[in-house]
């Protein structure tokens, strides 16, 4: 669980309220006033990703990603078992699993997930192209 939480806090940026517990216990977050928004925009991707991690949509973070997705760690982020990289699918499942509210692979549960990215305060956005990624 603590490579997902880990994968977690590195990919959305700033989670709180993060924990292990029983489903049951899972506290209700009430979602943001909008729905989910076109992805035509920085802005509309930004609370989309939000908004997927809030209500636990797999389906929605799902439709976020690029098909030649790789996600790669700072170098003072790997170590503990992560690699330097995964890609969309290991992204997913580990995502997959993270929203879970049943359990997956013997993973212990999380108790509650919440997301809130600042990005209408001004955050830059930074395009990254490599012909690598």
């Amino acid at each position: 669980m603590k490579t997902f939480l880990r994968m977690l806090m590195i990919a959305a940026v700033v989670v709180g309220g993060m924990g292990c517990g029983d489903s049951k216990d899972d506290p209700v977050i009430p979602p943001p006033p909008t729905g989910f928004k076109s992805l035509s925009t920085r802005e509309g991707v930004l609370h989309n990703m939000e908004l997927a991690f809030n209500r636990r949509s797999i389906t929605e973070y799902d439709k976020l990603l690029d098909p030649d997705f790789v996600f790669i760690l700072s170098d003072g982020d790997v170590g503990g078992g992560l690699p330097v990289s995964w890609d969309r699918t290991t992204e997913i499942a580990a995502n997959q699993c993270l929203f879970d509210r049943a359990g997956c692979l013997g993973k212990p549960l999380a108790k509650s997930i919440a997301v809130d990215l600042a990005f209408e305060s001004g955050v830059q956005w930074v395009s990254f192209n490599p012909v690598s990624a």
